[in-house]
């Protein structure tokens, strides 16, 4: 009887072992799954914002608008982005460089400043994305039509808002990230003499990078309207016809 027990033992364990294995088959099918049903959601969700765009862009142009492309490709704001941040923060050093009595800590720990700075980097891109919607909203009178969604391409989180906007508002929304994080740290840092404000700073302007080129983009498109692309980095500008031909 007990060399009968023995054997079953063996058979027993293979039964186990299956059942764990099916077990885990089935978690990592629910996980592809739940992997997949998100993926699908937010192409639908891509779907539909670029169909509202674009009926957006029908509408202005039956009211007599010329549409002027005004997005840049991925790798063209990566590029030029990267361009305009070296230059700004160029003249950021050089400044910190002339005028500013080094202080070298922040909190009188080197660990503490880092720890800082790293929550500065963490926290800074929520912030930005955060303080365009701010600035469209206030500036524009309203918060509707704002989006939060990440670009697969240059593998970043962005803010779109789906509604056409004045030219003035929409400038002032597309830089005021780089204004309150980038380019005002290293005014105080210069002031200050901080070098880890300098470095927050810096960090900011390279992550405005491509603000600063849609903005440079914004001030010589010559629309009336703009409305901002879903997926893309820019904008669609508007003018009426006869200001569009004099440009």
């Amino acid at each position: 009887m007990k060399r009968e027990e023995a054997e079953d033992f063996p058979q027993e364990k293979e039964e186990a072992q299956g059942s764990s294995s099916e077990k885990e088959i089935g978690k990592a099918q629910k996980r592809a799954d739940r992997k997949k049903y998100r993926a699908e959601k937010a192409r639908l969700r891509e779907i539909a914002a670029q169909e509202r765009f674009e009926k957006s862009c029908r509408e202005l142009k039956g009211q007599g608008f010329v549409q002027k492309d005004c997005t840049l490709k991925a790798r063209s704001a990566l590029w030029l982005g990267f361009a305009a941040a070296a230059i700004v923060s160029a003249a950021a050093l050089l400044l910190y460089a002339l005028v500013a009595q080094k202080k070298w800590s922040l909190t009188g720990a080197l660990w503490l400043d880092c720890a800082c700075m790293a929550a500065v980097f963490v926290l800074s891109i929520p912030l930005h994305e955060g303080l365009h919607a701010l600035g469209w909203g206030v500036l524009s009178g309203t918060f509707d039509g704002l989006r939060f969604g990440y670009n697969r391409e240059l593998l970043t989180v962005y803010c779109a808002c789906e509604r056409k906007m004045r030219r003035v508002p929409y400038f002032l929304g597309t830089l005021l990230p780089f204004l309150l994080l980038g380019a005002a740290p290293c005014a105080a840092a210069a002031a200050s003499g901080s070098v880890w404000l300098l470095i927050g700073g810096i960090y900011n302007i390279f992550c405005a990078g491509a603000d600063l080129c849609v903005a440079a983009k914004a001030v010589f498109c010559g629309g009336t309207w703009v409305l901002d692309h879903p997926s893309r980095c820019g904008f669609y500008a508007f003018a009426r016809e006869k200001r569009a031909k004099e440009d």
